[in-house]
């Protein structure tokens, strides 16, 4: 009998072992978690992705900026998935691609809902740790073992894969931290509201939420954010939410009505950012729009919210 039984009409998204079986320690700045067996996941292709005995986590690879509004990643459903993402997103054995799309299968695997695994999909391949696994020359010295042979060396070219970091957004900006996070909420919002079908909303319309849209916006949207200083790339960034629309951990859907799908926004109902939200409680129903650096300038105006790390 197989191990791994699937009910028909079910997908597969993979199987977790036994655990993760660890310890808590008290980080800085923050929690970490250290494995005492090793813990793998086996992907929906086979490919099994394993953290060795003593490997220490800290779900960094989850931007932390982001922890206030979704829960930190050992709680929950994430922290299978998160030990595994940690582990890869810091030896970059595997392309930073496979990695978070891992993510997003161990994510579902654990019993993640789809909507709110695709944000996290979105928001670590937006905002998370980029790189290119590169072909390197690098040259090693091997030398003859015979005792019964005078020593002999020589030196071989050996081509090897390098992770080569890749720049992405600097969160650590206030500007780009400030559209990051209105961005994120506009996305977790359309996503609760259309059930895991409808990704974002730009001037063209609605952006489905297929995996390979989600990362070609994940790409557009990261860049547009990145280069928030350059000439119209605030026009790819698509309406934004307030932080309000996150309440104990809980997204907000778009109207009341967003229980059915497609309950979403218009484009046109957008604002522009004038500052209508920065004294009070603005309306968090309503999504606005920054395209020009007047509207950017009263967006980072606002203090950004203190974050909780766990």
């Amino acid at each position: 009998m197989c191990a791994a039984q699937v009910a028909v009409g079910e997908t597969y998204w993979g199987k977790f072992s036994d655990g993760p079986h660890g310890t808590f320690y008290d980080g800085d700045p923050w929690q970490e978690f250290e494995l005492t067996n090793r813990f793998f996941f086996d992907d929906p292709n086979g490919l099994r992705w394993e953290a060795p005995a003593q490997t220490r986590v800290n779900g960094a690879s989850i931007p932390p900026t982001f922890w206030s509004f979704i829960g930190g990643p050992f709680s929950g459903k994430y922290l299978k998935a998160s030990v595994i993402h940690d582990h890869y997103v810091v030896t970059r054995e595997r392309t930073a691609h496979d990695t978070h799309r891992n993510f997003y299968y161990g994510m579902l695997a654990n019993g993640v809902e789809t909507w709110r695994a695709k944000v996290m999909y979105w928001a670590v391949s937006t905002f998370g740790a980029d790189w290119e696994l590169r072909q390197v020359v690098t040259y090693r010295t091997e030398c003859t073992d015979d005792v019964s042979v005078e020593l002999t060396c020589s030196v071989k070219p050996v081509i090897e894969l390098q992770p080569v970091s890749v720049s992405r957004v600097n969160l650590s900006e206030p500007e780009q931290a400030q559209l990051a996070l209105a961005k994120f909420a506009a996305v977790a919002r359309t996503l609760k509201s259309s059930d895991g079908t409808i990704l974002d909303v730009s001037a063209s319309g609605p952006v489905p939420a297929d995996l390979a849209t989600l990362e070609l916006n994940a790409r557009v949207v990261g860049d547009a954010i990145a280069q928030w200083g350059a000439p119209g790339e605030l026009d790819n960034i698509g309406i934004l939410s307030d932080w309000a629309a996150f309440k104990g951990g809980e997204v907000t859907p778009w109207s009341p009505n967003a229980a059915e799908p497609g309950s979403i926004p218009d484009f046109r109902e957008a604002l522009p950012y004038d500052g209508w939200a920065a004294g009070g409680s603005p309306d968090t129903s309503l999504p606005f729009v920054v395209i020009d650096q007047f509207q950017l300038q009263n967006l980072t105006a606002r203090p950004l919210p203190s974050f909780r790390l766990e």
